[in-house]
């Protein structure tokens, strides 16, 4: 994931931390460790830098704050999933996250309050997602569809992408969808 003003970027992994790269000074910035199980999904918000979200193997969700002495510290957690969650997305103004995982679950929940805002099964496993502007959410999902959301998880469109399990998708500003397979 890359800061908004691409000042930086961010790579977790099965080491359970998160690393943070200076893109302007080109070298390693710092780690934000206590995960404490291999991540699978990170996201940044489209409008902040300082704020983001991991997922891991365990069904955790976690917003990480970047503080003014460039370190990380974990701001709060969130647990409902049921498994991994390979899914997880900000919202633009960095006030909910979207998480999506192995049980079939996609979720929303609020930052300030730390509860869960809506919940919603699936028939397929979400693989991907992007929150884009102004209040639409993308999921990519196992069955090869897209589908596109509302911040309370209601169809908007269900789309039959036929792209096959893996669907990566990109969101942001006008720029909505660019669904690819591997």
């Amino acid at each position: 994931a890359v800061f908004p003003d691409a000042s930086g970027a961010l790579a977790c992994g099965d080491d359970g931390d998160i690393h943070v790269w200076d893109l302007r000074r080109m070298e390693f910035a710092f780690t934000v460790r206590g995960h404490g199980h291999p991540l699978l999904g990170l996201s940044l918000a489209s409008t902040r830098g300082d704020v983001f979200a991991s997922s891991d193997t365990k069904g955790i969700v976690r917003i990480v704050i970047v503080t003014s002495a460039n370190t990380g510290a974990f701001l709060r957690g969130f647990k409902g999933h049921r498994g991994p969650v390979h899914v997880v997305a900000l919202s633009p103004d960095a006030e909910s996250v979207f998480s999506g995982g192995d049980d079939g679950t996609i979720r929303i929940w609020s930052l300030q309050t730390g509860s869960e805002v809506a919940v919603r099964e699936l028939d397929a496993i979400p693989t991907s997602a992007a929150w884009s502007v102004p209040d639409t959410i993308l999921v990519g999902c196992t069955d090869g569809t897209l589908r596109v959301l509302s911040p309370m998880l209601t169809d908007v469109r269900r789309i039959e992408a036929h792209l096959g399990a893996t669907i990566d998708i990109h969101g942001g500003g006008s720029d909505l969808i660019f669904p690819h397979h591997e």
